[in-house]
């Protein structure tokens, strides 16, 4: 039989190759490379000129769950489509890497997928699959008939050999997902079918295409979902992402079958794993220069090798190993706050005053306004002002309890207008077990200082207490010298009697 025949036979498996392969490519190499792909190095800006591709910048993670740990996420899910799919939701602090994961995750999966090698066998991989699909819808027919069935076995002992051997030869397929759909929450909230989305960003396929893949691929797609904790303040669309087909993939109605991982802060997480209906299994972070120092000191290499003179990373290292060193070791632990660093300290070198990396006062002061401007970038309709972030560094001041509820935190910093402080990550959410002895204990949603950024509050109660302090001071000394007023006065009557007498 002419090999050439059952090529032709494999057409549909062969269309459906190269649809996928126009979505990899579309994906890959325009919408992902000119925007997922992208780091900006300056997190407060939009200026396209400090941006930088993730895989100049990113340090690799560790990720596990309980049972589990990897240093790449898709080591989490199996592509053997007889295996179950799972559903991961990644939880961590703001900053600390959970949106460069994703884009990083995304990034290595193109550069393997789209290697000519892969694309040829995933080819075969759908030749093969359509040509075996067909005989078998054949065979079911023909078994209807018991001596057809036997002269068609011979047949078709034939024909899979010469299917193995056209197909099967050097067929190796990398265990990937096929397709990684990845996107932030709100570029989710635009469309109401995730079809739509897709297809807006892809030139060369049609909506049925689109659809089709999706229709055919639950084993072999990953959705990944960025930023759960901030669809209640979706500006863009003012309902988030209720009504959409995203919101049912979240809530397992929609999709279920597919492989799914969510990024979210710890104050949202709960919204998710609480329901044992969504399935979804809660994966961590390990922060990647908490016990590595040679990890912490790439990450400054790779900053200044964007902006040089690059001998400026080796002073900020030997700065922050200084004995007359200010920055706490936490906050270098945390990515943000490390490229909130790297930058204050390019700008003290520009302006010459490098003093003031040394100075609490004006490094805290760098940090905090860093850390406004990044805010407003993220909430343009809710920006807050210099005098905004004076008053909310006042109140965190002057927060003694350890714990807080949500309640106390919505009314001391406001709620959907007020400042977002869990993005800020001085605050997070944590679960108390309250019962005593013998009793049946309840879990309490509770909220308290970040670990990590624990340095910021403290600082903030500690300039509180000092102004006490020197407040108190001062009114003793007036004290003073209203007693001294006193008993001059008093002295001076005294005076007066005797002289009158």
């Amino acid at each position: 039989m002419d090999p050439n025949f059952l090529k032709y036979e494999a057409e549909p498996g062969t269309q459906f190759s190269n649809t996928m392969s126009k979505l990899q490519r579309g994906l890959c190499q325009d919408h992902y490379s000119s925007s997922l792909f992208r780091v900006n190095l300056e997190p407060w800006s939009n200026d396209t000129s400090t941006e930088v591709n993730v895989d100049n910048v990113y340090i690799n993670q560790t990720f596990y769950t309980t049972k589990e740990q990897h240093s790449n996420i898709l080591n989490f899910f199996s592509w053997n489509q007889n295996e179950q799919s799972k559903r991961l939701l990644l939880v961590a602090e703001q900053g600390e890497g959970k949106t460069t994961a994703i884009k990083a995750t995304t990034f290595s999966w193109c550069q393997r997928i789209l290697s000519e090698e892969y694309q040829d066998n995933q080819m075969k991989k759908y030749q093969r699959e359509h040509l075996s699909q067909m005989y078998e819808s054949v065979s079911v027919e023909i078994a209807r008939n018991s001596i057809m069935y036997r002269i068609w076995n011979v047949f078709l002992e034939f024909r899979m050999q010469l299917i193995n051997n056209l197909f099967k030869k050097n067929y190796t397929l990398e265990p990937l997902p096929e397709l990684i759909l990845s996107f932030e929450f709100k570029d989710l909230c635009t469309q109401r079918r995730l079809s739509d989305i897709v297809f807006k960003l892809v030139n060369d396929v049609n909506k049925t295409e689109v659809s089709d893949v999706l229709d055919k691929g639950s084993s072999t797609i990953l959705f990944a979902f960025d930023g759960w904790d901030e669809t209640n303040r979706l500006y863009v669309c003012k309902a988030g992402i209720e009504g959409t087909e995203v919101d049912s993939i979240i809530k397992r109605e929609a999709r279920k079958k597919f492989n799914l991982i969510v990024t979210s802060r710890p104050w949202r997480s709960d919204d998710l794993l609480n329901i044992n209906r969504y399935g979804f299994k809660e994966v961590s972070m390990k922060q990647p220069f908490k016990h590595a120092a040679k990890a912490r000191n790439q990450f400054i290499r790779n900053f200044f090798k964007f902006f040089p003179p690059v001998e400026m990373a080796d002073d900020l290292i030997e700065a922050l190993e200084n004995s007359e060193n200010i920055v706490p070791k936490e906050l270098q632990n945390v990515p943000r706050m490390l490229l909130y660093i790297c930058n204050i300290w390019k700008h003290n070198q520009e302006k010459n005053t490098e003093s003031n990396f040394f100075s609490m006062d004006h490094f805290l002061d760098d940090i905090w306004e860093l850390m406004r401007l990044t805010y407003n970038l993220k909430y343009p309709e809710a920006e807050k002002s210099k005098d905004d972030l004076i008053d909310m560094r006042k109140k965190i001041g002057l927060i003694e309890d350890e714990e807080l509820s949500h309640d106390e935190i919505n009314e001391m910093f406001g709620e959907e207008k007020g400042f977002d402080v869990f993005y800020f990550g001085i605050y997070s959410t944590a679960i108390k077990h309250v019962g005593g002895i013998g009793e049946q204990t309840k879990k309490t949603p509770i909220v308290q200082v970040s670990p990590p950024l624990v340095s910021l509050a403290q600082e903030e109660k500690l300039k509180i207490t000092q102004k006490k302090m020197e407040e108190e001071k001062e009114a003793k000394e007036k004290l003073k010298i209203r007693q001294k007023k006193m008993e001059e006065e008093k002295e001076a009557k005294e005076k007066l009697k005797i002289r009158q007498k």
